[in-house]
């Protein structure tokens, strides 16, 4: 069930971002079921919501601090993807992650899922949530704050 759309879209397209960018950005989203994985993993071992508190700097060694510092950085990365697919694709959102989370085709969306679009419109909202995922990653790797995070 391979997405087969093409790496590299034409220059005058509003979502055109550089092929290497779009890989990265590809790779980056296809993480997404794995961190929710391990969140859960985590969260099985330490109980869900306990939170060790503001601790930094010391030189204990905390495996409850260290594994709720690994649940927060996979939350964090979590809210990341959802957040853009809720902007990408508005009411269609759902659709739009689980297609740019996994290598879910239009066609299966259509056929399993009942997509209820077009193909254009699909793919016009997955090339928008890896143009912003782009963005958003460049930002961050440039020290830059989440866009999408509500403080």
């Amino acid at each position: 069930m391979g997405t087969n759309i093409r790496n590299n879209l034409s220059r005058s397209n509003p979502y055109y971002i550089p092929k290497h960018e779009y890989l990265m950005a590809r790779h980056f989203a296809m993480q997404y079921n794995d961190w929710k994985k391990a969140k859960r993993e985590i969260e099985s071992r330490i109980g869900y919501g306990y939170h060790v508190g503001d601790v930094h700097g010391t030189d204990i060694h905390d495996p409850v601090f260290d594994a709720q510092m690994k649940t927060e950085g996979y939350l964090n990365k979590i809210e990341l993807v959802e957040q853009t697919a809720k902007i990408a694709g508005e009411e269609l959102w759902e659709f739009v992650l689980l297609g740019a989370t996994t290598e879910c085709s239009y066609e299966y969306l259509r056929l399993v899922k009942s997509i209820p679009c077009c193909k254009d419109s699909y793919y016009r909202m997955y090339r928008k949530f890896f143009w912003l995922l782009n963005h958003q990653i460049c930002n961050l790797l440039n020290g830059k704050p989440n866009i999408f995070k509500e403080e």
